[in-house]
């Protein structure tokens, strides 16, 4: 039973969040020390009692996974206050931005985490947008629409150990040069790429209209693009995605290029796509068996499952780390 609640307010996740409590909280307690502006950057939380247990949840925005030590921005006085006031017996967040890789989560200062995934803000929304547009002749064969993020974004605090080919920003603009040079050299292949802001309508026309969606990682490593595309059953190509609560797979539900920050790879894998047609068509229908999930009026019923689950027994689920708190 969810007893106290707090919100937060980035759109990626407070469309879902009231919706959630909507269903699973609905005599709950607003408490303002549970909001995103007082416990921490993009994270708010919920009190769960399993038993005589207090569990406190944590709803984390944040667009880092645990890979630098700014990615937790918890406000520990708060936190601490908070444990205190509710008496938890233990903490576990519920990440957007979630790395099974220990290389990504390795700053994360909590042990237990649900890896819900980074959604599009409201899928219900976008996917009555979608099916309002009629199917179009599939004439562009790659397609990337996006802004260029790694404009606005420096890199900060960033450990001495990585290579800077791995921050993401860095690693998007080396894909949207890639694409562009591909473009300019390859006339055989109509590739459509621009980073235009662009009318919704205008958007979903030209993903009717696409046989590969090229994903980019963003400020993060996930993007809510890659959420629609799978959403709206294209076959996208993207570098290996942050866990999902609904456990999408690398060459199922999606082509990745690997570990591939130079994005070497990715013309003969366009050429690999374009020239096996077969390949593309059931990536699409992989794709488009998953979306039936992909609502937020699913995802609420399967997260629930997954915080009873928990709550009950955390010897099956991953343990991000050991050293630190709680």
């Amino acid at each position: 039973m969810i007893t106290s609640v707090g919100f937060s307010g980035r759109d990626c996740i407070s469309t879902f969040q009231k919706r959630f409590y909507e269903k699973y909280a609905v005599n709950a307690i607003i408490d303002s020390e549970l909001n995103d502006f007082n416990f921490g950057k993009s994270l708010s939380a919920f009190v769960f009692v399993q038993g005589k247990n207090n569990i406190l949840f944590v709803f984390d925005a944040d667009d880092g996974s645990g890979g630098t030590a700014t990615d937790c921005k918890i406000s520990w006085p708060n936190y601490n206050k908070v444990v205190e006031k509710y008496n938890t017996s233990d903490v576990i967040f519920i990440k957007l931005q979630c790395a099974k890789e220990p290389e990504y989560h390795q700053f994360f200062p909590f042990k237990y985490a649900i890896p819900l995934g980074l959604m599009t803000n409201d899928p219900e929304k976008t996917i009555s947008s979608w099916n309002l547009i009629p199917d179009y002749e599939k004439d562009i064969d790659v397609i990337f629409i996006g802004g260029k993020v790694h404009d606005r974004n420096k890199v900060y605090c960033w450990p001495t150990h990585r290579s800077l080919d791995a921050w993401w920003p860095g690693v998007r603009k080396k894909g949207y040069e890639k694409l562009l040079e591909l473009k300019e050299r390859r006339k055989d292949i109509n590739i459509f790429c621009t980073d235009e802001i662009i009318s919704p309508e205008e958007y979903y026309k030209l993903i009717k209209r696409s046989k590969i969606c090229i994903d980019l990682p963003g400020t993060a490593r996930s993007s809510r693009k890659f959420y629609e595309f799978l959403m709206f059953g294209k076959c996208v190509i993207s570098l290996p995605q942050q866990e999902s609560i609904l456990s999408w797979k690398e060459g199922i539900h999606y082509f990745s290029l690997g570990w591939d920050f130079g994005f070497e790879k990715l013309e003969s894998s366009i050429d690999n796509l374009l020239g096996n047609p077969d390949i593309i068509s059931q990536i699409e229908k992989n794709a488009s068996d998953l979306s039936q999930f992909m609502t937020h009026s699913s995802l609420v019923e399967i997260l629930m499952k997954n915080i009873e689950k928990i709550s009950k027994d955390r010897s099956h689920f991953p343990v991000y780390n050991t050293v630190l708190r709680p």
